[in-house]
């Protein structure tokens, strides 16, 4: 009897050992169970939360419309072991059909399996793509390196793109005409009630995105002001921002449509509607059509937190891919029809835009293309990302600025071997960086270690905001202060002088002036 016993308690321990712990997480709607995973260099493990869905599903005769909060899971107990559905995309840029659903309201949890004394900060990431296409579950974003080595929680969500997610139907009023960007700020809600599950401090989340990633952070920012209390206490964005635009999306009837929901002048006809719009206070008009952020910023109006902002130094290579361009061959021709398919032909942009390009070419020795796409770059992020850290800090706001400037022979766009080196520090170049997902074939020295300060940098700013941020002095009035990425070729930051990198931005400041709407 003794060794059945012994037998028996042996068999359990085997069982035990071939059933590793799946960690668990009491939420609002239930319990989720996940998943355990380390990196192959570390004994860190990390407890994935993957797909859990935050919001109903928004189908059927919820299509188009705002989120709704998920009360309660199908089940008591919700298996997040594996992401969510994506939702559909522009295109299969990012994803594949059967791999797309209306039903894709879910976000990740990445968090350390040791629990410490204190809750820890947290970063809610918001992907890109031209609020368009993404998804978070990509092996791009996966937190595990974030959690590992730099002892933060990683929330990252999908929200609706796409018509689904921006549909600007005349039928909805214009506070519900994009439900993507309330799918992020509900997602926000849910972080806010339920990460202390996971061992995160809702006092301590530092939202965080890529290119339309990031221009939602800004418009987070931008519209969170006193005395309204933001749902985060910092906000970080590399290759994009909503405050100042050069070019403008205004696209005529829909805009006139947007303005009239807003100053309540829906009509039974275009002429009751016109009627309305003439009774309108003009100041009333005035202060909806303009893009006031950056002066906003700068008086305070908007979310009183802490800013990491950066951009690639060449963003607009990716303009190539885009529009299929032969970069040897691109004419004065083409980029004029480039120019007139991006501002819809508006000639004062257009002459601007091509006379620096000619300049650049005069100055720095560059091709057509290159200089065409170097004022692109300058023009969509580079002088804005500026022009944004300078207004945070004169309100008196902590700001950092960097500027990621180097390539690597296994980093290249879309899968792509042939864009590099042509397409040098592109569009999107330094997410692998950030995230620590670099593609680890073939990876040099540098890269490895420029991945771990790029993350470093940005966890710093996650954990210390109002403090040391990630690593340098603050940005200050006049825009002086931004470090670089990859400018000495080395492993760590240097700071550059500022008007190295900005000369130019001055002439792009009259279009700043006159644009109304967001670039993306």
């Amino acid at each position: 009897m003794r060794s059945a016993i012994y037998l028996a308690s042996f068999l359990l321990g085997l069982a035990a050992a071939s059933h590793p712990r799946q960690p668990t997480a009491v939420v609002d709607a239930g319990t989720v169970v996940g998943v355990t995973t380390s990196l192959p260099s570390s004994t860190v493990t990390v407890n994935k939360f993957l797909g859990i869905p935050y919001a109903e599903p928004p189908v059927g005769s919820r299509r188009f419309l705002p989120p709704k909060p998920l009360k309660r899971f199908a089940k008591h107990t919700f298996n997040a072991n594996q992401w969510g559905k994506h939702c559909h995309q522009r295109n299969e840029a990012e994803t594949v059909v059967s791999d797309e659903s209306e039903d894709c309201l879910f976000l990740n949890v990445y968090t350390p399996a040791e629990c410490s004394g204190k809750k820890l900060p947290v970063l809610f990431w918001i992907y890109g793509g031209n609020l368009q296409d993404g998804n978070s579950g990509r092996a791009m974003f996966d937190g595990t390196s974030f959690a590992t080595n730099q002892n933060i929680v990683v929330v990252t969500i999908n929200y609706r793109v796409n018509v689904f997610g921006f549909p600007s139907s005349p039928a909805l009023p214009l506070t519900e005409s994009n439900p993507g960007f309330l799918d992020q700020r509900l997602a926000l809600q849910w972080v806010q009630k339920n990460i202390h599950a996971f061992n995160g401090d809702p006092k301590k989340v530092t939202i965080g995105g890529e290119s339309s990633g990031a221009s939602s952070v800004d418009r987070l920012v931008d519209t969170f002001g006193p005395p309204l209390i933001a749902p985060f206490r910092a906000a970080s964005a590399s290759s994009g921002q909503a405050t100042v635009s050069g070019i403008p999306r205004d696209s005529g009837p829909a805009s006139w449509a947007a303005l009239v929901s807003v100053l309540g002048c829906n009509g039974t006809s275009s002429k009751v509607e016109l009627a309305c719009m003439q009774r309108v206070d003009a100041l009333a008009i005035r202060n909806i059509v303009e893009l006031p952020y950056l002066a906003n910023r700068a008086a305070g109006n908007a979310a009183q937190v802490p800013v990491y902002i950066g951009t690639s130094a060449q963003e607009g290579t990716t303009l190539a891919r885009t529009y299929n361009l032969d970069i040897p061959n691109f004419t004065e021709e083409q980029m004029m029809y480039l120019l007139s398919t991006m501002t819809g032909g508006d000639p004062a942009l257009n002459g601007l835009f091509s006379s620096l390009v000619h300049s650049i070419m005069d100055t720095d020795g560059l091709s057509l293309f290159y200089a065409a796409a170097q004022s692109y770059t300058e023009l969509v992020y580079q002088c804005p990302a500026k022009l944004v850290a300078q207004a945070t800090a004169q309100s008196g706001l902590p700001a950092w600025r960097y500027y990621h400037n180097i390539s690597f022979p296994n980093i290249y766009l879309n899968d792509d071997p042939n864009t590099y080196p042509k397409f040098g520090s592109f569009h999107t170049a330094d997410l692998g960086l950030i995230w620590g997902t670099y593609p680890k074939e073939n990876a040099t020295l540098v890269e490895v270690g420029l991945s771990k300060t790029i993350q470093k940098a940005w966890a710093g700013f996650v954990k210390d905001p109002w403090g040391e941020g990630p690593g340098w002095d603050r940005v200050d009035e006049n825009g002086a202060g931004l470090a670089c990425f990859g400018c000495d070729g080395g492993t760590g930051f240097t700071l550059i002088d500022e008007p190295h990198v900005d000369a130019r931005c001055p002439y792009y400041n009259s279009l700043y002036s006159i644009t109304k709407s967001p670039y993306f």
